[in-house]
């Protein structure tokens, strides 16, 4: 009976490392892309944290919100995890005294921002389609048109942009990738349980014979 649970336990040990050397490995994520000279998902310096004001809020998912002028008038928040990585970076821009300059500016900003954007998303599903690694890390960009914030004086207009992290969409790579991750273990499992097999019923006659 002894040998017979030896045998068990030695298997269920291989089996167990074979699992741990089948799953992928998960490798960093990647940050990116620098938005009004912050870099998603990277730490802030002493530097760059000291140079932003803590306004004493914080968001339900425990966002420390900090502010800082943007040098135009305007002005940015910063979005801090508690690792003091930017999860959002936020932007309200200077006072417009025409609707159609703010709208211009607007959509230059957006198309700067959305050529950065688009090209690290880019980067990260390529990663995904190399690695079949999910890395979590897409970025979206969204705004707020022109219009006359409250406390401004008629006719000033202002436009908010705003970027973030998203999930990851149904039909990404990242889903094909675990899909294809899960057979690979499921295959090395199933050549494992096979070429194991007969030292098993050897394992086990073996016992039964000396007890």
């Amino acid at each position: 009976m002894n040998r017979t649970f030896c045998v068990a336990l030695s298997l269920s040990i291989i089996a167990s490392s074979l699992t741990a050397c089948a799953t992928p490995a998960t490798k960093a994520p990647i940050s990116g892309p620098q938005i009004y000279g912050y870099t998603l998902y990277k730490p802030l310096s002493s530097d760059e944290l000291n140079a932003l004001t803590n306004t004493g809020f914080e968001t339900l998912a425990g966002a420390r919100v900090f502010q800082r002028d943007d040098g135009h008038s305007g002005e940015i928040n910063v979005f801090l995890d508690s690792r003091n990585r930017p999860s959002v970076i936020n932007k309200t821009s200077r006072v417009f005294t025409s609707e159609g300059e703010c709208e211009s500016e607007l959509k230059t900003q957006m198309r700067d921002l959305q050529q950065r954007i688009d090209s690290h998303n880019n980067t990260i599903a390529q990663s995904e389609r190399d690695t079949h690694t999910p890395r979590g890390r897409y970025v979206s960009l969204s705004h707020e048109a022109c219009r006359v914030h409250q406390g401004d004086q008629a006719e000033h207009y202002r436009y908010a942009l705003s970027v973030s992290k998203r999930q990851e969409p149904a039909t990404s790579t990242s889903g094909l990738g675990k899909k294809v991750d899960d057979a690979y273990t499921g295959v090395w499992m199933t050549v494992f349980m096979v070429v194991l097999s007969p030292f098993v019923l050897i394992g086990a006659a073996v016992s039964k014979a000396i007890d």
